[in-house]
């Protein structure tokens, strides 16, 4: 009985593959993101970031109840917040990128404070709503907790979306 043939070597393997046509290259994706910063104004790069920095604080806990733990902005109601701030980011990136070159430049700024500003008042509302000071016993020990209240996540997002609308005002103001 005759043994079927080795598998082909990984490094054989490897040095075959090909990747597919449509990936980009590394370098040039690195490449058109510095450009990216670079073309940012100041107040663009505020809002930016800030945006992107909300957007980041979704994933951290924005509620913490006695039954459920600590619960994420992106399972509550900070998925609101999440969406304006992309809204708010994506505003910034076709304005600088001029993606929709015939769309007065204006109503992407608008666009963007109004992102901005939905995502920190959404915040702002969040935190109130989010707060039940009803007086349960806790799961651990003996103490007496409120129900819900919330957590860091819920502060950060106000913060930042705040930041974003203050760099979307600077921006305003500079109209380059």
């Amino acid at each position: 009985m005759e043994m079927p043939a080795d598998p082909p070597s990984r490094s054989r393997r490897a040095a075959e593959y090909v990747p597919p046509k449509n990936w980009a290259d590394p370098e040039e994706v690195i490449a058109e993101s510095r450009a990216f910063i670079r073309a940012l104004s100041r107040a663009d790069k505020i809002a930016f970031f800030s945006a992107v920095g909300a957007m980041l604080t979704c994933v951290l806990p924005w509620k913490e109840t006695s039954t459920e733990g600590e619960i994420i902005g992106l399972v509550c109601m900070g998925l609101i917040t999440f969406l304006a701030a992309l809204a708010c980011a994506i505003a910034v990136i076709f304005r600088v990128r001029d993606v929709l070159p015939r769309t007065n430049p204006l109503f992407l700024r608008l666009t963007q404070m109004l992102a901005a500003a939905t995502a920190t008042l959404w915040s702002l509302v969040f935190i109130p709503m989010s707060y039940d000071g009803k007086m349960v016993t806790s799961s651990i020990g003996n103490l007496q907790v409120a129900l819900s209240r919330p957590s860091y996540g819920a502060v950060f997002g106000v913060v930042l979306s705040g930041v974003a609308a203050g760099g979307t005002l600077m921006s305003l103001k500079e109209r380059r």
